[in-house]
């Protein structure tokens, strides 16, 4: 297992949602993402997952590895927060919001098959790539928010 890193420092250390660990975890994943520039991400270097217990900047650049086309990041800006918000739309509407969150994970999916030519990550750990994914939409917004 290796990753790549670019400039010198760790990231982890950059991390401003680590001093407060009282802070909700949606706040936290969202001050983290919007943290790092992209040129600063790190990106996992190799086939396999990082093991269980390594810390979440492991499991993100993970992530990030596999979502490096702009198909993939298309389906997922839009896949994520569709599946995010049938959620409650479930509790209300159950036709409608099980409609809007099976639509949206087959667009995630299908842009892992047809732009990464690869199975999602949830398929390597589902809680845990679940939030990378939250995460992952957070950076790409942030990004589109920053020019970037």
């Amino acid at each position: 297992m290796s990753e790549s890193l670019a400039g010198e420092e760790s990231i982890a250390s950059a991390d401003p949602a680590a001093a407060d660990p009282d802070m909700p975890l949606v706040n936290r994943l969202a001050m983290w993402a919007f943290s790092k520039a992209p040129e600063r991400r790190r990106v996992w270097e190799g086939d396999e997952p990082p093991e269980h217990g390594m810390e979440f900047e492991d499991y993100m650049a993970y992530y990030r590895s596999q979502h490096t086309t702009n198909g993939i990041r298309a389906t997922h800006l839009v896949g994520i927060p569709g599946a995010a918000a049938a959620i409650p739309i479930l509790l209300v509407r159950p036709k409608v919001g099980a409609g809007v969150f099976v639509a949206s994970w087959l667009l995630q999916v299908a842009g892992h098959k047809v732009f990464e030519r690869n199975n999602p990550a949830f398929t390597k750990g589902l809680i845990t790539y679940q939030l990378c994914g939250l995460a992952f939409w957070c950076e790409e917004v942030g990004d589109m928010a920053a020019g970037r």
